[in-house]
């Protein structure tokens, strides 16, 4: 499942991708593109919502009604943009599905760690994210984030990584873009461990706490901050299940970002976070691409998988 606007390009390849790890049904939230997308699949399905300039609430209810409505059944559903790719690593050529029987068969919900990767050169407009995209961050390196108003810089994700959910929709309900929310007793996995989640392993402060999930008035759920795991470049190549996630796929993908006008998000990012006139938030925005880009580690793992899946089907054609 994805949500999605404006990003044709991409659209195709993500198809592709997922159609080759084993997913039976690709859910598309068409957030008013224009033209609207085409997808010539018949496991996807485009839905037309308009969700732009609503509450983060009113998102998340638009994709648990949109789950509800299409993927009734689905064991699981992996909620991803069009430049997040789930891989295997540990088993380089399984298909995620395959590894999803083996290693998860208990779980309920998977926390996908991400591989962020950046476009070499900078100014450069990749042909395709999975051939064209080859060196990503260094998960055991310190990096520096650029937040505008707040001194210019501050550390980011040392030794830990951002998640994206997988879960079964029968026991559990998207929370917020990075976590799930699911029934009690319904086992968390630490989806490159392949093992359950510990959440005093990342936030200590939320160890002892009972109410991790529950909805307190007034009060932001526990589980909203469980959103990384522990994961360093050590544990890249044993990983079960990962996410690579192409941030900005191209100097034509940041320009488009970047330039986005109103008042809601803009590349994942609130436009408050950038300036307050639009010249000045265009300005940040492309300030912070130039400062977040951090090419350290060649990792070609996806090319050489679609190259090997598409030498077999070759062999297997003859």
């Amino acid at each position: 499942m994805t949500r999605y606007r404006d990003e044709q390009n991409r659209l195709r390849e993500w198809v592709d991708h997922y159609l080759r790890e084993g997913f039976d049904r690709l859910l598309i939230l068409d957030d008013g593109s224009i033209p609207p997308p085409r997808v010539h699949s018949p496991a996807a399905v485009v839905v037309r919502v308009n969700s732009t300039n609503t509450t983060t609430h009113t998102q998340i209810h638009a994709i648990q009604r949109n789950v509800k409505l299409y993927l009734p059944g689905c064991r699981w559903v992996a909620s991803v943009d069009v430049d997040e790719f789930v891989t295997t690593r540990a088993r380089p050529y399984n298909t995620v599905r395959a590894e999803l029987a083996r290693s998860f068969s208990d779980a309920a919900h998977i926390k996908a760690p991400w591989l962020t990767f950046d476009v070499t050169p900078r100014s450069s407009n990749p042909a395709s994210l999975r051939d064209d995209v080859v060196y990503r961050w260094n998960q055991s390196k310190a990096h520096r984030k650029f937040r505008f108003g707040r001194g210019g810089k501050a550390t980011f994700m040392t030794g830990k990584s951002w998640v994206k959910p997988i879960y079964d929709p029968s026991r559990c309900a998207i929370l917020n873009v990075h976590a799930a929310r699911c029934l009690a007793g319904a086992p968390t996995y630490d989806g490159a461990a392949a093992a359950p989640f510990v959440p005093k392993d990342v936030e200590p402060r939320f160890a002892k706490r009972t109410d991790v999930g529950r909805p307190r008035r007034n009060k932001p759920l526990a589980e909203d901050f469980l959103r990384f795991v522990r994961f360093k470049e050590d544990a890249v190549d044993s990983a079960a299940l990962v996410i690579h996630h192409y941030r900005y796929a191209g100097e034509d993908d940041v320009r488009r970002k970047c330039g986005r006008t109103g008042g809601g998000r803009r590349a994942g990012y609130k436009q408050s976070a950038f300036g307050k006139t639009r010249a000045e938030a265009f300005a940040a925005c492309l300030k912070q691409v130039d400062i977040d880009y951090f090419p350290e580690v060649f990792d070609d793992a996806l090319r050489r998988k679609r190259t090997r899946a598409d030498q077999d089907t070759l062999r297997g054609s003859r």
